[in-house]
């Protein structure tokens, strides 16, 4: 059987079709599918089975979860934007119909509903998180992770001379501390309001360097198109469900040539991580980051990797943005400058 055949195949079911609906809007793990589906497991194992065979999907196993998305081939393929058309006419309201999903069945019409609860509640347990214990972060997962070592080698790698710069995911603002210097001005980006308020305390007696303190998920950056000359990203994506959706918006918000530093973990299964620390993603893989900064529009300029006095070895990134940004990077709406400061 073709390639293509079967992928048509698979989708030749409502459940399988609500499944990849789904999935279009990120990655979720199998007990989150099980809640938004209100199915059985061995039914909706049986579907995932199939669509991933078809090669749709991928699965990937973080501790004691698997998560499932769209497959990194399909994603780069025409295919996803077939997809997606496919699916939006069938949502699309028949006229003189009451229901919005003539094509689709009854019950998926309830999913996103039921999505938007999961993912809620997701989120809310990570803001709760370091609503509690964002101070204390480092101290808690010092045998882990050396924060002091992992700062020290993001500054190091940072370009020389003036610039702004934007602190995705700034936390207590440490990192933020120790790049201030004449000449740099620094946007410092968090979804916390708490970690923010920590970060203002923590640089309270900054001089040498303009701060700005902004609102805003790293999917959906409160940033205008290339206003910053470097983004750093530490020790960050592994709480970001879409992690190249998030480098997507870090390429948006630089200017062509604008360097990415990256600090993350290589992929580990302490699941303490997760159960304590609210990690998403149990680390990554260093080709799999390779390829997520080229799909993001990235050239990468050094990679290396080292643990520090932790436990938990970790990935260090140097990139630049190139020139040529596709539409589909670029098409988001610039926020103003500014306009969602904490």
């Amino acid at each position: 059987m073709s390639e293509g055949v079967q992928i048509l195949k698979s989708l030749a079911d409502e459940s399988r079709l609500r499944i990849v609906r789904l999935l279009l809007k990120g990655p979720l793990h199998v007990n989150e599918i099980l809640e938004v589906l209100q199915m059985g497991q061995s039914r909706v194992s049986r579907h995932l089975k199939i669509l991933a065979d078809a090669g749709l999907l991928a699965g990937r196993r973080e501790g004691s979860r698997i998560y499932y998305g769209i497959s990194p081939e399909i994603r780069q393929s025409d295919l996803l934007a077939s997809l997606e058309i496919m699916l939006g006419y069938f949502e699309e309201k028949e006229e003189g119909s009451g229901r919005p999903g003539l094509w689709l069945p009854e019950e998926s019409l309830r999913d996103f509903d039921r999505l938007a609860n999961v993912l809620d509640a997701r989120k809310s347990q990570t803001l709760d998180h370091f609503f509690r214990y964002g101070a204390l972060q480092d101290e808690m997962q010092r045998d882990y992770v050396d924060a002091p070592y992992y700062r020290g080698e993001v500054v190091s790698m940072l370009p020389d001379g003036p610039s702004t710069i934007v602190d995705l995911g700034c936390g207590t603002g440490e990192l933020s501390l120790a790049m201030a210097a004449p000449g740099r001005d620094i946007i410092l980006v968090d979804q916390s309001q708490a970690m923010l308020d920590e970060a203002r305390k923590s640089l309270s007696d900054v001089k040498e360097s303009n701060l700005d303190f902004r609102l805003g998920s790293m999917e959906h950056l409160p940033l205008a198109n290339e206003e910053a000359d470097v983004a750093v990203l530490s020790m960050v994506l592994h709480h970001v469900p879409e992690p190249i959706t998030a480098l997507k918006e870090a390429a948006r918000v630089l200017k062509p040539g604008g360097h990415l530093i990256l600090a993350d973990l290589v992929h580990h299964n302490e699941e303490v991580m997760r159960s304590n620390f609210a990690d998403f993603w149990l680390g990554f893989e260093s080709e799999n980051l390779d390829q997520d900064l080229a799909d993001a529009g990235f050239e990468i300029l050094d990679m290396h990797s080292g643990k520090g006095n932790g436990s938990l070895p970790c990935l260090f990134y140097k990139a630049h943005r190139l020139a040529l940004v596709s539409e589909n990077e670029m098409d988001t709406e610039p926020t103003a400058s500014g306009a969602m400061s904490g």
